[in-house]
Parts: C-alpha cells; structure tokens; sequence
C-alpha cells in the first residue's frame, strides 16, 4: 500500500522532518559516500556552499513527499521547489537563452526511495503549476564543481549523464550550457 503523500510544504512540515530533509539534500559531510547518497553534497562540497535547509523553501513554490506508513513516525521522503527566475541566473547563460519563468531550484528524492516514482510525482506539482499560470518551467543542472577536488569532478562525472537522462524522460529540452550549469526546459506534455 502507497502511504506517500505530495503536500505544499508548510512550517510544520519543515519542523517534523527538517533533520531528515536535510541529510537526504545534503549528506553528512563531503566523503564520496554522502556525494552518493545525497542529492546535493556533491554540489555543496563543489561548490563551497552551505547546504540546502527545508525551511529556506518557505515562501516559494515547495512541495514534500511524506511516507506516512506509520503515522505516528513520517519519514521525509523528498521535496521540490520552483521560483520565478531570479536575475543573477539569467546573467549566466546566453542573450537569446536566458530563462524566463519558474525555475526548479531543489529537486530532491531520499536515496531509500529512488526508483519508485517519487520525483515524477514531485515534479508533477511544478508541471501542473506551469500549466495553471502559463508560465513557462526551466531548471538547471550543476555540471562541474567550483573547486579542483578529484572526488566532486568524479561524482559530477557519474551524476550528470543520469540527471540529463532523468529529465530527458521527464520531456525536458538541454537548450544550452555555461561554464558550471546546464540549462533545461520543459516542453509540455
């Protein structure tokens, strides 16, 4: 039986699985393990950043997945999260490619539950709301580390060719590429 639930991520949701949440984002650190297991410790560790909070998605367009297989004990499951497109992106790719619209900033699925549907899922609320506001939808995908680290270029090497296959599926369009990012739009059903 399904006990997942796609909500609107709201602030107690973020209280009840912020510590999950945020290992699933980011790992416990920037060994090749958590740059396996976590959606985003290979671009944190690449990148110098600091993490990606569940909180810091208020206020946007921010959906979770919940397992609530027991009730009493929701499991995170994965999150989602989309911005009109903030000026400093655009400054990033060329005249004629710049995005305009909804921007999937966080798209993340818990490692435990890969593979099951869970992203389509998630990615579906910011398909609808695409739909909804005839805005168009964009996302981008970080394609080289910042830093010389042979463990992040290793890791980037892995992930990359996966997330284009991924989103490929999910009727996305490459339209072109930066020194660091990859730039996607979606296509429509």
């Amino acid at each position: 039986m399904d006990c997942i639930e796609v909500r609107r991520l709201t602030p107690e949701l973020v209280e009840t699985h912020r510590k999950q949440a945020y290992v699933a984002l980011n790992g416990e650190g920037c060994d090749l393990k958590s740059m396996r297991k976590s959606c985003f410790a290979v671009e944190t560790c690449g990148h110098g950043g600091k993490g990606i909070e569940l909180e810091k998605l208020l206020g946007s367009n921010a959906f979770v997945a919940v397992d609530e297989v027991d009730p009493a004990r929701p499991t995170f499951v994965g999150c989602i999260c989309a911005k009109i497109t903030p000026s400093y992106i655009k400054t990033l790719f060329p005249h004629d490619k710049q995005p305009n619209g909804l921007m999937v900033f966080t798209f993340c699925v818990a490692e435990e539950y890969r593979e099951k549907h869970i992203g389509k899922r998630l990615m579906e609320e910011m398909f609808k709301l695409s739909e909804r506001s005839a805005i168009p939808l964009y996302l981008c995908v970080a394609i080289a580390p910042q830093n010389g680290d042979p463990d992040c270029r290793h890791e980037y090497e892995y992930r990359v060719p996966r997330l284009f296959k991924t989103y490929g599926k999910m009727n996305f369009l490459h339209v072109c590429d930066c020194d660091l990012y990859s730039l996607f739009f979606w296509k429509g059903r």
